[in-house]
């Protein structure tokens, strides 16, 4: 499932890049089914939701994700950052995610 800002909202789609990025605007939410062996190998059904939000006068998009276990909403994995567009990415119709997680690990 999801929900979307609309394109016009003007939710600063009118920024470099943000336009052709807009349908992403809102939050994705998903569920699947995995198993961890550091976790006795169990099956772990799982909730995971992706938000994209404008940076308002930037041609950016925050990006926050998190991941928890759907029947005690233990976290599973989390992360944060941004989706540069245009020139904030070097250049027209380039884009550049920036991602840091709370292990340390930064993309």
């Amino acid at each position: 499932s999801s929900s979307h800002y609309p394109a016009s909202s003007g939710y600063g789609t009118g920024f470099d890049g943000v336009a052709s990025a807009s349908w992403l605007l809102g939050t994705w939410t998903g569920f699947g089914k995995c198993r961890f062996v550091h976790l006795g190998g169990e099956e772990i059904n799982y909730t995971e939701e992706t938000t994209f939000l404008p940076v308002i006068g930037r041609s950016a998009l925050t990006y926050t994700q998190r991941t928890w276990r759907t029947g005690d909403h233990m976290v599973l994995h989390n992360e944060t950052g941004f989706l540069r567009l245009g020139s904030m990415a070097g250049g027209a119709g380039r884009a550049q995610m920036l991602i840091s997680q709370l292990t340390g690990l930064n993309y």
